[in-house]
């Protein structure tokens, strides 16, 4: 089977989160890899790879730590006009 290209990888997993507006995970990320190639991709170059598409604007993220999910960027730009419009909430509890 011949190895996919750099640019390759990332359009597949810019495929992958964009199939996802709402975010997706890391590990759903290897495993729709794994389902589309038929092998599982490593997980630092994953990292490597989704931090490059980040850096570059292809992909945003939501979360920290293992709540990280990565979003299409696309989606940056509805919540900017989203937080455009003045929100009101209500006041929270407060322990003492």
């Amino acid at each position: 089977m011949p190895r996919t290209t750099l640019q390759e990888e990332l359009e597949l997993i810019a495929s992958v989160v964009g199939a996802h507006p709402v975010g997706i995970g890391i590990a759903d990320i290897e495993l729709e890899m794994t389902r589309r190639q038929d092998t599982k991709p490593n997980r630092r170059t994953l990292q490597r790879r989704l931090q490059r598409l980040v850096v570059e604007r292809h992909l945003t993220t939501d979360g920290e730590s293992v709540a990280l999910v990565y979003k299409p960027a696309s989606d940056r730009a509805v919540q900017a006009i989203g937080s455009a419009t003045p929100t009101t909430t209500a006041p929270t509890e407060t322990a003492l």
